[in-house]
């Protein structure tokens, strides 16, 4: 994976985290302390957040760290970044589409 994709990956979980809260951007941006042009570019995966907005996000959002970088590796097993999309939607849709979802495995791997 290379660094755009994790660009884009980090961005958009910071814009599902966001959304979760139901901030816009301008007053996510507020809130960390960060030009809702700047929040933009991050969650468009244009730039990564420096460290003081990286903490920021992590307590507005009152999530663990590793959520956000649970895409770095170190095995040897490559993530893809369908990997981590499919990953994050499974997070966000309704127990019952997960139970579909899951059927739906089964029977395609029969």
């Amino acid at each position: 994976m290379d660094i755009t994709e994790k660009k884009i990956i980090l961005g958009r979980k910071i814009r599902i985290e966001r959304e979760k809260l139901g901030l816009t951007q301008e007053k996510f941006g507020a809130l960390i302390n960060l030009d809702p042009t700047n929040l933009s570019r991050l969650e468009k995966g244009k730039s990564f957040p420096d460290f003081t907005t990286f903490c920021s996000i992590i307590e507005a959002c009152k999530i663990e760290p590793n959520y956000l970088l649970d895409f770095i590796q170190f095995t040897n097993k490559e993530v893809t970044k369908e990997d981590i999309e499919i990953s994050d939607c499974l997070k966000i849709i309704p127990q019952n589409t997960k139970k579909a979802l899951n059927q739906l495995i089964i029977t395609l791997a029969e």
